[in-house]
Protein backbone atom coordinates (compact mmCIF):
# COMPACT_ATOMS: atom_id res chain seq x y z
CA UNK A 1 0.00 0.00 0.00
CA UNK A 2 1.41 3.38 -0.93
CA UNK A 3 1.35 6.30 1.48
CA UNK A 4 0.42 8.41 -1.54
CA UNK A 5 -3.16 7.21 -1.25
CA UNK A 6 -5.30 9.16 1.20
CA UNK A 7 -8.68 8.39 2.68
CA UNK A 8 -9.99 11.90 1.91
CA UNK A 9 -8.89 15.28 0.59
CA UNK A 10 -9.99 18.68 1.89
CA UNK A 11 -9.84 21.98 0.03
CA UNK A 12 -7.34 23.29 2.59
CA UNK A 13 -5.02 20.37 1.80
CA UNK A 14 -5.27 21.10 -1.92
CA UNK A 15 -4.50 24.79 -1.39
CA UNK A 16 -1.65 23.89 0.97
CA UNK A 17 0.37 22.02 -1.66
CA UNK A 18 3.68 23.69 -2.54
CA UNK A 19 3.87 25.97 -5.59
CA UNK A 20 4.89 24.55 -8.93
CA UNK A 21 4.60 20.92 -9.99
CA UNK A 22 6.68 18.28 -8.28
CA UNK A 23 7.25 14.64 -9.14
CA UNK A 24 4.57 13.49 -6.69
CA UNK A 25 1.72 15.75 -7.84
CA UNK A 26 0.39 17.56 -10.90
CA UNK A 27 -2.31 20.21 -11.33
CA UNK A 28 -4.75 20.41 -14.24
CA UNK A 29 -7.25 23.22 -14.69
CA UNK A 30 -10.93 22.66 -15.37
CA UNK A 31 -10.45 22.96 -19.13
CA UNK A 32 -8.48 19.69 -19.02
CA UNK A 33 -11.70 17.66 -19.05
CA UNK A 34 -12.97 19.40 -22.20
CA UNK A 35 -9.75 18.77 -24.12
CA UNK A 36 -10.49 16.43 -27.09
CA UNK A 37 -7.39 14.44 -26.10
CA UNK A 38 -8.35 14.34 -22.42
CA UNK A 39 -8.23 10.54 -22.06
CA UNK A 40 -4.89 10.32 -23.88
CA UNK A 41 -3.34 12.98 -21.64
CA UNK A 42 -4.86 11.39 -18.55
CA UNK A 43 -3.40 8.01 -19.52
CA UNK A 44 0.04 9.59 -19.91
CA UNK A 45 -0.14 11.23 -16.47
CA UNK A 46 -1.37 8.07 -14.77
CA UNK A 47 1.34 5.96 -16.41
CA UNK A 48 3.97 8.36 -15.13
CA UNK A 49 2.71 8.33 -11.55
CA UNK A 50 2.19 4.55 -11.47
CA UNK A 51 5.76 4.01 -12.71
CA UNK A 52 7.26 6.52 -10.27
CA UNK A 53 6.10 5.32 -6.88
CA UNK A 54 2.71 7.03 -6.97
CA UNK A 55 1.38 10.56 -6.72
CA UNK A 56 -1.62 12.87 -6.91
CA UNK A 57 -3.31 14.30 -10.01
CA UNK A 58 -5.48 17.33 -9.22
CA UNK A 59 -8.31 18.18 -11.64
CA UNK A 60 -9.88 21.63 -11.38
CA UNK A 61 -6.79 23.43 -10.07
CA UNK A 62 -4.74 25.69 -12.34
CA UNK A 63 -0.94 25.60 -12.49
CA UNK A 64 -0.75 28.71 -10.28
CA UNK A 65 -2.72 26.91 -7.55
CA UNK A 66 -6.03 28.74 -8.00
CA UNK A 67 -9.22 26.69 -8.20
CA UNK A 68 -11.60 26.73 -11.15
CA UNK A 69 -13.14 23.26 -10.66
CA UNK A 70 -14.59 20.70 -13.04
CA UNK A 71 -18.29 19.88 -13.64
CA UNK A 72 -19.81 17.69 -10.94
CA UNK A 73 -21.61 15.67 -13.63
CA UNK A 74 -19.65 14.44 -16.64
CA UNK A 75 -21.51 15.07 -19.90
CA UNK A 76 -24.92 14.71 -18.27
CA UNK A 77 -24.42 11.09 -17.27
CA UNK A 78 -22.89 10.19 -13.92
CA UNK A 79 -20.77 12.07 -11.43
CA UNK A 80 -17.30 12.98 -12.64
CA UNK A 81 -15.72 11.00 -9.79
CA UNK A 82 -17.72 7.84 -10.58
CA UNK A 83 -17.04 8.15 -14.29
CA UNK A 84 -13.30 8.46 -13.68
CA UNK A 85 -13.34 5.40 -11.43
CA UNK A 86 -14.85 3.43 -14.31
CA UNK A 87 -12.48 4.56 -17.09
CA UNK A 88 -9.12 4.85 -15.30
CA UNK A 89 -8.22 1.14 -15.04
CA UNK A 90 -8.41 0.63 -18.80
CA UNK A 91 -6.22 3.62 -19.69
CA UNK A 92 -3.10 1.63 -18.82
CA UNK A 93 -1.67 -1.77 -19.55
CA UNK A 94 -1.46 -3.53 -17.13
CA UNK A 95 -4.84 -2.16 -16.00
CA UNK A 96 -4.33 0.23 -13.09
CA UNK A 97 -5.70 -1.12 -9.79
CA UNK A 98 -3.85 0.87 -7.15
CA UNK A 99 -5.73 4.20 -7.26
CA UNK A 100 -8.47 6.21 -5.56
CA UNK A 101 -10.60 9.05 -6.90
CA UNK A 102 -11.65 11.73 -4.40
CA UNK A 103 -14.14 14.56 -4.59
CA UNK A 104 -12.46 17.25 -2.49
CA UNK A 105 -14.33 18.32 0.65
CA UNK A 106 -14.98 22.10 0.32
CA UNK A 107 -13.96 24.54 3.02
CA UNK A 108 -16.58 26.69 4.77
CA UNK A 109 -15.42 29.71 2.73
CA UNK A 110 -14.82 27.73 -0.44
CA UNK A 111 -13.14 28.86 -3.64
CA UNK A 112 -14.77 26.06 -5.64
CA UNK A 113 -17.32 27.56 -8.09
CA UNK A 114 -20.94 26.61 -7.51
CA UNK A 115 -21.88 23.44 -9.39
CA UNK A 116 -18.25 22.39 -9.78
CA UNK A 117 -15.98 20.08 -7.82
CA UNK A 118 -12.26 19.48 -7.44
CA UNK A 119 -11.09 15.93 -8.10
CA UNK A 120 -7.91 14.33 -6.78
CA UNK A 121 -6.73 11.03 -8.28
CA UNK A 122 -4.39 9.24 -5.90
CA UNK A 123 -2.12 6.73 -7.63
CA UNK A 124 -0.29 4.18 -5.49
CA UNK A 125 3.12 2.62 -5.92
CA UNK A 126 1.71 -0.03 -8.25
CA UNK A 127 2.93 -3.57 -7.84
CA UNK A 128 2.11 -4.16 -11.51
CA UNK A 129 4.47 -1.46 -12.81
CA UNK A 130 5.66 -0.69 -15.38
CA UNK A 131 2.36 0.51 -16.85
CA UNK A 132 2.04 1.41 -20.52
CA UNK A 133 -0.21 4.18 -21.86
CA UNK A 134 -2.77 2.24 -23.95
CA UNK A 135 -3.05 5.07 -26.51
CA UNK A 136 0.59 5.81 -27.30
CA UNK A 137 1.97 2.41 -26.18
CA UNK A 138 4.67 4.40 -24.31
CA UNK A 139 5.82 3.96 -20.73
CA UNK A 140 6.17 7.22 -18.78
CA UNK A 141 7.65 8.33 -15.47
CA UNK A 142 7.81 11.57 -13.49
CA UNK A 143 10.91 13.73 -13.81
CA UNK A 144 11.26 17.40 -12.94
CA UNK A 145 7.51 17.71 -12.37
CA UNK A 146 6.66 16.38 -15.85
CA UNK A 147 5.60 13.08 -17.41
CA UNK A 148 8.39 11.88 -19.69
CA UNK A 149 9.00 8.63 -21.64
CA UNK A 150 10.88 5.90 -19.80
CA UNK A 151 14.33 5.01 -21.14
CA UNK A 152 15.01 1.31 -21.59
CA UNK A 153 17.27 1.14 -18.52
CA UNK A 154 14.55 2.66 -16.31
CA UNK A 155 12.09 0.00 -17.46
CA UNK A 156 14.54 -2.79 -16.72
CA UNK A 157 15.19 -1.43 -13.23
CA UNK A 158 11.45 -1.07 -12.63
CA UNK A 159 10.72 -4.62 -13.75
CA UNK A 160 13.54 -6.09 -11.70
CA UNK A 161 13.07 -4.13 -8.49
CA UNK A 162 12.30 -5.84 -5.22
CA UNK A 163 8.71 -4.80 -4.67
CA UNK A 164 7.33 -3.85 -1.27
CA UNK A 165 5.46 -5.39 0.33
CA UNK A 166 6.52 -8.85 -0.77
CA UNK A 167 4.15 -11.82 -0.78
CA UNK A 168 5.66 -12.99 2.48
CA UNK A 169 5.00 -9.64 4.12
CA UNK A 170 1.44 -9.53 2.78
CA UNK A 171 0.75 -13.01 4.20
CA UNK A 172 2.10 -11.92 7.59
CA UNK A 173 -0.10 -8.80 7.54
CA UNK A 174 -3.10 -10.87 6.51
CA UNK A 175 -2.64 -13.53 9.21
CA UNK A 176 -1.27 -11.55 12.15
CA UNK A 177 -2.82 -8.10 11.69
CA UNK A 178 -5.78 -7.75 9.33
CA UNK A 179 -7.74 -10.90 10.22
CA UNK A 180 -7.29 -10.44 14.00
CA UNK A 181 -8.38 -6.79 13.76
CA UNK A 182 -11.37 -7.77 11.64
CA UNK A 183 -12.30 -10.45 14.16
CA UNK A 184 -12.36 -7.92 16.99
CA UNK A 185 -14.17 -5.23 14.97
CA UNK A 186 -16.86 -7.53 13.59
CA UNK A 187 -17.42 -9.04 17.05
CA UNK A 188 -17.91 -5.58 18.52
CA UNK A 189 -20.20 -4.60 15.66
CA UNK A 190 -22.52 -7.57 16.26
CA UNK A 191 -22.54 -6.87 19.99
CA UNK A 192 -23.44 -3.21 19.54
CA UNK A 193 -26.13 -3.92 16.95
CA UNK A 194 -27.97 -5.99 19.57
CA UNK A 195 -28.23 -2.87 21.76
CA UNK A 196 -27.16 -4.87 24.78
CA UNK A 197 -24.64 -3.68 27.34
CA UNK A 198 -22.46 -5.88 29.50
CA UNK A 199 -21.26 -3.41 32.09
CA UNK A 200 -18.92 -4.90 34.68
CA UNK A 201 -17.33 -2.77 37.40
CA UNK A 202 -14.43 -5.23 37.69
CA UNK A 203 -13.72 -4.94 33.97
CA UNK A 204 -13.59 -1.17 34.46
CA UNK A 205 -10.77 -1.69 36.97
CA UNK A 206 -8.91 -4.16 34.74
CA UNK A 207 -9.21 -2.59 31.29
CA UNK A 208 -10.45 0.94 31.95
CA UNK A 209 -13.53 0.43 29.77
CA UNK A 210 -16.13 -1.36 31.89
CA UNK A 211 -17.83 -3.03 28.93
CA UNK A 212 -16.64 -6.59 28.44
CA UNK A 213 -17.06 -6.78 24.66
CA UNK A 214 -15.24 -3.54 23.77
CA UNK A 215 -11.48 -3.25 23.25
CA UNK A 216 -8.88 -0.60 22.52
CA UNK A 217 -7.17 -1.60 19.27
CA UNK A 218 -4.53 1.16 19.13
CA UNK A 219 -2.63 0.34 22.31
CA UNK A 220 0.90 0.81 21.00
CA UNK A 221 2.36 -1.04 23.97
CA UNK A 222 0.93 -4.24 22.46
CA UNK A 223 2.11 -3.58 18.89
CA UNK A 224 4.05 -6.34 17.20
CA UNK A 225 6.62 -5.64 14.49
CA UNK A 226 4.11 -6.85 11.86
CA UNK A 227 1.44 -4.51 13.13
CA UNK A 228 3.77 -1.52 13.25
CA UNK A 229 4.97 -2.23 9.71
CA UNK A 230 1.43 -2.63 8.41
CA UNK A 231 0.15 0.58 10.00
CA UNK A 232 3.15 2.57 8.77
CA UNK A 233 2.13 1.51 5.26
CA UNK A 234 -1.60 2.12 5.89
CA UNK A 235 -1.86 5.34 7.93
CA UNK A 236 -5.56 5.68 7.10
CA UNK A 237 -6.21 2.45 9.04
CA UNK A 238 -4.19 3.72 11.99
CA UNK A 239 -6.32 6.86 11.93
CA UNK A 240 -9.53 4.79 11.84
CA UNK A 241 -8.27 2.69 14.76
CA UNK A 242 -7.52 5.82 16.80
CA UNK A 243 -11.00 7.18 16.09
CA UNK A 244 -12.49 3.82 17.07
CA UNK A 245 -10.68 3.89 20.40
CA UNK A 246 -11.87 7.43 21.12
CA UNK A 247 -15.43 6.26 20.46
CA UNK A 248 -14.93 3.21 22.71
CA UNK A 249 -13.86 5.48 25.57
CA UNK A 250 -16.92 7.67 25.08
CA UNK A 251 -19.23 4.64 25.19
CA UNK A 252 -17.54 3.44 28.38
CA UNK A 253 -17.77 6.89 29.96
CA UNK A 254 -21.45 7.30 29.05
CA UNK A 255 -22.30 3.87 30.46
CA UNK A 256 -20.43 4.65 33.65
CA UNK A 257 -22.41 7.90 33.96
CA UNK A 258 -25.59 5.89 33.45
CA UNK A 259 -24.62 3.35 36.12
CA UNK A 260 -23.77 6.08 38.62
CA UNK A 261 -26.98 7.99 37.88
CA UNK A 262 -29.06 4.86 38.49
CA UNK A 263 -27.11 3.92 41.60
CA UNK A 264 -27.70 7.37 43.12
CA UNK A 265 -31.31 7.78 42.01
CA UNK A 266 -34.29 7.99 44.32
CA UNK A 267 -36.08 5.55 42.00
CA UNK A 268 -33.65 2.77 42.83
CA UNK A 269 -33.60 3.54 46.52
CA UNK A 270 -37.40 3.67 46.82
CA UNK A 271 -37.90 0.28 45.14
CA UNK A 272 -35.00 -1.21 47.08
CA UNK A 273 -36.33 -0.04 50.45
CA UNK A 274 -39.77 -1.50 49.75
CA UNK A 275 -38.21 -4.78 48.59
CA UNK A 276 -35.98 -5.12 51.66
CA UNK A 277 -38.48 -4.65 54.46
CA UNK A 278 -38.56 -7.53 56.90
CA UNK A 279 -41.93 -8.59 55.54
CA UNK A 280 -40.66 -8.63 51.93
CA UNK A 281 -37.48 -10.54 52.76
CA UNK A 282 -39.32 -13.19 54.76
CA UNK A 283 -41.77 -13.57 51.87
CA UNK A 284 -38.83 -14.21 49.54
CA UNK A 285 -37.54 -16.92 51.89
CA UNK A 286 -40.92 -18.64 51.72
CA UNK A 287 -41.15 -18.29 47.92
CA UNK A 288 -37.60 -19.64 47.38
CA UNK A 289 -37.12 -22.31 50.05
CA UNK A 290 -34.23 -24.05 48.25
CA UNK A 291 -32.22 -20.84 48.01
CA UNK A 292 -33.24 -19.01 51.21
CA UNK A 293 -35.15 -21.47 53.41
CA UNK A 294 -32.27 -22.01 55.81
CA UNK A 295 -31.66 -18.26 56.36
CA UNK A 296 -33.87 -16.93 59.13
CA UNK A 297 -32.85 -13.33 59.79
CA UNK A 298 -33.19 -10.40 57.39
CA UNK A 299 -29.44 -9.78 57.52
CA UNK A 300 -28.69 -13.40 56.67
CA UNK A 301 -31.08 -13.35 53.71
CA UNK A 302 -29.53 -10.15 52.32
CA UNK A 303 -26.02 -11.46 52.84
CA UNK A 304 -26.89 -14.67 51.05
CA UNK A 305 -28.36 -12.84 48.05
CA UNK A 306 -25.82 -10.01 47.69
CA UNK A 307 -22.74 -11.35 49.46
CA UNK A 308 -22.89 -8.42 51.84
CA UNK A 309 -25.24 -6.57 54.18
CA UNK A 310 -24.06 -3.14 52.93
CA UNK A 311 -26.73 -1.17 51.12
CA UNK A 312 -24.25 0.60 48.80
CA UNK A 313 -22.99 -2.71 47.44
CA UNK A 314 -26.54 -3.90 46.88
CA UNK A 315 -27.40 -0.73 44.94
CA UNK A 316 -24.22 -1.05 42.84
CA UNK A 317 -25.10 -4.61 41.87
CA UNK A 318 -28.67 -3.66 40.99
CA UNK A 319 -27.50 -0.67 38.94
CA UNK A 320 -25.38 -3.00 36.81
CA UNK A 321 -28.28 -5.40 36.35
CA UNK A 322 -30.50 -2.51 35.22
CA UNK A 323 -27.97 -1.07 32.78
CA UNK A 324 -27.49 -4.51 31.25
CA UNK A 325 -31.28 -5.05 31.20
CA UNK A 326 -30.70 -8.57 32.41
CA UNK A 327 -33.34 -11.24 31.88
CA UNK A 328 -34.67 -13.30 34.78
CA UNK A 329 -32.11 -15.67 36.27
CA UNK A 330 -32.85 -19.38 36.01
CA UNK A 331 -30.25 -20.72 38.42
CA UNK A 332 -26.69 -20.33 39.59
CA UNK A 333 -27.06 -16.75 40.87
CA UNK A 334 -27.59 -15.97 44.54
CA UNK A 335 -29.61 -12.85 43.69
CA UNK A 336 -32.14 -14.90 41.67
CA UNK A 337 -34.98 -14.56 44.24
CA UNK A 338 -34.57 -10.81 44.58
CA UNK A 339 -33.95 -9.95 40.90
CA UNK A 340 -36.62 -12.21 39.45
CA UNK A 341 -39.22 -10.88 41.88
CA UNK A 342 -38.58 -7.15 41.37
CA UNK A 343 -36.92 -7.02 37.94
CA UNK A 344 -39.85 -5.47 36.07
CA UNK A 345 -40.29 -2.72 38.65
CA UNK A 346 -36.61 -1.84 38.46
CA UNK A 347 -36.47 -1.75 34.66
CA UNK A 348 -39.70 0.17 34.05
CA UNK A 349 -38.85 2.88 36.56
CA UNK A 350 -35.70 3.81 34.68
CA UNK A 351 -37.31 4.47 31.30
CA UNK A 352 -38.38 7.91 32.54
CA UNK A 353 -36.47 11.16 33.26
CA UNK A 354 -33.94 11.89 34.52
CA UNK A 355 -32.41 8.44 33.93
CA UNK A 356 -33.80 8.26 30.38
CA UNK A 357 -31.53 11.21 29.52
CA UNK A 358 -28.48 9.14 30.45
CA UNK A 359 -29.82 6.18 28.47
CA UNK A 360 -30.11 8.42 25.39
CA UNK A 361 -26.54 9.69 25.74
CA UNK A 362 -25.18 6.17 26.07
CA UNK A 363 -27.17 5.01 23.06
CA UNK A 364 -25.92 7.93 20.96
CA UNK A 365 -22.35 6.97 21.87
CA UNK A 366 -23.10 3.40 20.84
CA UNK A 367 -24.35 4.60 17.43
CA UNK A 368 -21.22 6.68 16.89
CA UNK A 369 -19.01 3.71 17.74
CA UNK A 370 -20.97 1.59 15.27
CA UNK A 371 -20.28 4.21 12.60
CA UNK A 372 -16.56 4.15 13.41
CA UNK A 373 -16.56 0.36 13.29
CA UNK A 374 -18.16 0.38 9.84
CA UNK A 375 -15.39 2.68 8.61
CA UNK A 376 -12.64 0.54 10.15
CA UNK A 377 -14.11 -2.74 8.88
CA UNK A 378 -14.56 -1.27 5.39
CA UNK A 379 -10.94 -0.09 5.27
CA UNK A 380 -9.60 -3.41 6.53
CA UNK A 381 -11.64 -5.41 4.01
CA UNK A 382 -10.70 -3.10 1.15
CA UNK A 383 -7.01 -3.23 2.06
CA UNK A 384 -7.11 -7.01 2.39
CA UNK A 385 -8.76 -7.30 -1.02
CA UNK A 386 -6.25 -4.96 -2.67
CA UNK A 387 -3.20 -6.63 -1.16
CA UNK A 388 -4.26 -10.21 -1.85
CA UNK A 389 -5.37 -9.45 -5.41
CA UNK A 390 -2.14 -7.64 -6.29
CA UNK A 391 0.11 -10.29 -4.80
CA UNK A 392 -1.83 -13.36 -5.82
CA UNK A 393 -2.36 -14.72 -2.31
CA UNK A 394 -5.65 -16.07 -0.89
CA UNK A 395 -7.81 -13.83 1.28
CA UNK A 396 -8.06 -16.61 3.85
CA UNK A 397 -5.87 -19.58 4.74
CA UNK A 398 -7.36 -22.93 5.71
CA UNK A 399 -7.67 -23.15 9.48
CA UNK A 400 -5.35 -26.11 9.81
CA UNK A 401 -2.48 -24.27 8.13
CA UNK A 402 -2.87 -21.00 10.00
CA UNK A 403 -0.84 -20.40 13.10
CA UNK A 404 -2.71 -17.53 14.74
CA UNK A 405 -6.08 -19.17 15.26
CA UNK A 406 -7.49 -19.13 18.74
CA UNK A 407 -8.06 -15.76 20.37
CA UNK A 408 -6.81 -13.37 17.65
CA UNK A 409 -6.18 -10.57 20.14
CA UNK A 410 -3.19 -12.51 21.44
CA UNK A 411 -1.32 -12.46 18.16
CA UNK A 412 -1.10 -8.96 16.74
Amino acid sequence: MSEMKKERWSEDEVLGLPPGELDYFDRKGGAFLTDPDFLKKLAKALSAFANSGGGHLLLGVRNNGTIDGVPNIYKGRTSTREWLEQVIPMLLSYPLQDFRVHEVIPSTATFIPNGNVVIVIDVGDSMLAPHQDTFSKIYYHRSGGHSVPDPHLYLEILRGREKYPSKEIVCAWRDYVIHPLLSIAIGEQKYLEQKKWTWDRWNKIRSGIGLKELHYVSDRRAYSANKEQFLESCPEIQEAMDEHDKAVKVVGDRCEELVNAIKQSNHLLDIYLKATTSESLQALAVAYPDELGSYKTDEAILSRMFGSTEREKHLAILAEYIVNELEEFHSGNTTTPFWNTYRDKFLVAFKYPPISHYWAKADAAREELLRRLEILIGLLKKTLSELTRKHGVPVEVHKESTVFYGDPRLHY
